[in-house]
Formats: structure tokens, sequence, C-alpha cells
């Protein structure tokens, strides 16, 4: 067994074909918190890694949300929080997304600006099985802090980060996990802008305006999807949790896109 120390808090993992372990998280520091990436082969000790973002030696902390193998690396997404504006105090969140060699050195990193929306984050990234990946989480357009999220965000990078396609959802507050899917879609698990149909999964493919296909949860007081599975047979399973009068219940539901 493999145990961190306790002020560590894991947030994301992944398993390769090989079998290397890969966790990824953030430990407290001198200003909030840091991030760290640790892989952790079947045959050796592996190595543990710091990612700290740093601007004009500026303070700022590193949210680390998930991480994936992605090809021949490793990439890491999450937010960067800090004063990125020193003439607007309220542009704090923002998206990131950082890859690392199998070797433990830092590749690209790519944080997002305030365009099109002022703050930003990332929840989950997935390979997009055509050579790069995707990350998906929220954005929020207003000066506050902290700052609720007000739409949801796709965005597709090649390997290196650069970032080749973006698509905003208007329907969804956050989306909290995504899997590519076998006939080219990336499929994402999101909490609706409607409470009440808020467990909501789209497909998307990039360049195209409108989700492939959509479903929304039977209604109830508050519910939201929090994560997705694919099986080998093109099955989607998705988690999340209902709330429903008094009681609060999770739940799985399974998927059959034609």
């Amino acid at each position: 067994p493999q145990v961190g120390d306790f002020q560590e808090f894991g947030r994301g993992l992944d398993v390769n074909a090989a079998g290397d372990l890969l966790l990824c998280g953030v430990r407290p520091a001198l200003v909030g918190e840091d991030a760290w990436v640790r892989w952790l082969p079947p045959v050796s000790d592996g190595w543990t890694v710091p990612w700290v973002y740093e601007v004009a030696n500026k303070p700022f902390e590193e949210r680390t949300k998930d991480c994936a193998f992605i090809e021949d690396r490793i990439v890491v997404v999450g937010e960067v929080f800090g004063k990125h504006d020193e003439f607007d105090p309220w542009k704090l969140s923002r998206g990131s997304v950082v890859e690392f060699g199998t070797n433990g050195a830092k590749l690209s990193e790519a944080v997002a600006t305030d365009e099109p929306a002022l703050q930003s984050g990332y929840e989950a990234v997935a390979s997009d099985d055509d050579g790069g990946y995707v990350a998906v989480g929220y954005t929020c357009d207003n000066n506050v802090t902290p700052c609720s999220p007000t739409g949801g965000v796709i965005k597709w990078f090649s390997l290196g980060g650069a970032l080749v396609g973006e698509q905003a959802i208007t329907t969804a507050l956050t989306l909290w996990d995504v899997a590519a899917s076998p006939t080219g879609e990336v499929i994402v698990a999101a909490q609706a802008s409607k409470m009440q149909q808020g467990l909501l999964v789209q497909a998307w493919k990039p360049g195209v305006g409108d989700p492939v296909w959509t479903y929304q949860g039977a209604p109830s007081t508050l519910q939201m999807a929090t994560g997705l599975a694919l099986n080998l047979y093109g099955s989607i399973y998705v988690g999340g949790y209902y709330l429903d009068g008094d009681v609060l219940a999770a739940g799985v539901v399974k998927l059959h896109p034609n």
C-alpha cells in the first residue's frame, strides 16, 4: 500500500494498459494549496512531483481536480487561483492544463484567459481518442469570490496544450466528468441549470454547435450527474444523486444511445 501525508488530498486517479497508477491532488502550502502528481509503475518506486504556477513571483493556489494518461504523457487539470490581473482583483480562478512526461518533467502548461468568461476551472480530463484530449468544467462571468458557476464548458486540446476547440454549454452550470465514445463523440456528465432535471448527459463533437444527443433525468426536487463510464459495448453508466422531497439518494442511470 501507498500512504501519503495526512495533509495530502487525492483528487484524480488513472491506470494505463501497462498497469501504471497515476494519482494527483493538492497539499497545503504557504499560500493556499499546491498541486502534486504521482506516477507509480508496478515494478519501481515511481516519482512524485509538484506543479507550481508562477507569474512575476506572484503567489497562486494550484487546485488539481483530475489527471489521466494521454498518449505518451500525463495530463493534469484543475484551476489556478490568484491575482492574474493586477488591475482587476476579481479575475481569480482560471482553468489549467499541465502535461508531464513519464519521467516527471513538465512538458507544457496552459492557463485559460478571462475570455469569453471572467473565471473558469476544469473538473475532469479524458482522451478524445484522436491523439489529443478534452477538459471539461465551468465558467463564471460574475465579479465575486467565490464565483458560482454560470455555464459549462468543453475544451479540446492537442498534445502540447494547444487549444483546438471550445464549446460553451449554456444549459449546464458545471460539467463534472467526460469520456470518449467509440463513435467519435465526447460524453459529458453535468449539473444542468434547471435543478429539477439537473442530471444532464450529452454527447458532443468538436465544431458542432448542438449536442448529438441529450439525456435528462425525470423531474425531482434536485439532481445532478457527477460521473460516468463507458463499457466495451457502448453502454454508458452515469452516477449522481437525487433529492426528492426529503429523501436524498445516490443513483446510477444506464444509457444505450443509438
